[in-house]
């Protein structure tokens, strides 16, 4: 299961990790496919850098809901969808910006399912992985916020 993470943060991430050395290569993930296809169709529609935006956005929005002391920066997550519409009214008429955002927002829901069922797997493992995005800074951190601590009663 190790692995299957690994592979996962190996694309969620490759974007920011292209500067380091290249951890050796997993054994593929079931899901790997499905990773592949989006890959390919997202990036096709708003590029590779915008599409690992979007595969952050969704992994930062699963683990905000499954491990612990980790909460969404809803107003950065709101700034990054809005950055994808403005590049999207700069490019297209009004018709086709909704088709495209529409799209889009499938796109983003496949990925949240995807991260999902990556997470479920081994949700200890998963959120280890988080902690140790966590310490590396960078992809989706930016949309993490550490909650106030709760005072005793």
């Amino acid at each position: 299961m190790k692995k299957t993470l690994m592979t996962l943060s190996t694309l969620l991430f490759s974007a920011t990790l292209a500067a380091e050395p290249s951890p050796p290569a997993p054994a593929a993930s079931k899901l790997d496919p499905a990773w592949m296809v989006m890959q390919e169709k997202v990036s096709g529609v708003i590029g590779a850098e915008k599409q690992h935006a979007m595969v952050d956005l969704a992994y930062a929005t699963v683990a905000g809901d499954v491990c612990d002391n980790l909460d969404i920066n809803e107003k950065s997550l709101d700034e990054e969808f809005q950055r994808f519409a403005a590049d999207l009214q700069k490019k297209s008429s009004a018709e086709e910006q909704r088709r495209i955002e529409n799209g889009l927002m499938g796109y983003f829901g496949i990925y949240v399912g995807l991260v999902v069922a990556e997470s479920l797997n081994d949700t200890e493992a998963f959120c280890k992985e988080v902690s140790e995005v966590r310490k590396r800074g960078g992809g989706p951190t930016r949309y993490w916020v550490t909650p106030e601590p709760v005072a005793p009663h």
